[in-house]
């Protein structure tokens, strides 16, 4: 069973959401981005595309993507490894994802651990994981 996040990525599911879209996505909507899929209700799927609907018509056209209030280029998570959260001031994580290594940020504290992850992310914070980035 894929993590959401992985499954986000899947062009074959929603197309268009990208690698910054489904980090931001998750943590819109409170979500750890390393739970199965299985373990996400019905309910929060729907509002997971709804909100990635949302976050990329809002960002049509030129200019850079942005995802909260803070002027043109202001992410919630993304790039922002070892910031505070815009939402509670908790220094964001990242880690690579996926069995492309895609980099995923979260906040640990707004995107509390599923009981159904099967790995911690700390776990597989290593090489790539710890130098900042945006790949």
């Amino acid at each position: 069973d894929e993590e959401i996040k992985v499954v986000l990525l899947d062009q074959r599911v929603a197309a268009g959401i990208g690698n910054v879209y489904a980090s931001e996505v998750c943590w819109a909507c409170g979500v750890d981005p390393f739970t199965p899929v299985a373990a996400v209700d019905p309910a929060m799927r729907r509002r997971l595309l709804v909100t990635a609907s949302t976050l990329l018509r809002a960002n049509l056209g030129s200019g850079p993507r942005t995802t909260v209030p803070g002027g043109p280029g202001s992410l919630a998570v993304y790039g922002r490894r070892g910031q505070s959260c815009r939402r509670c001031g908790t220094p964001v994580r990242m880690t690579r994802q996926g069995e492309q290594a895609r980099s995923t940020y979260w906040c640990p504290t707004c995107q509390p651990a599923s009981p159904a992850r099967r790995t911690s992310p700390v776990a597989r914070e290593g090489g790539e994981a710890t130098r900042s980035g945006d790949g």
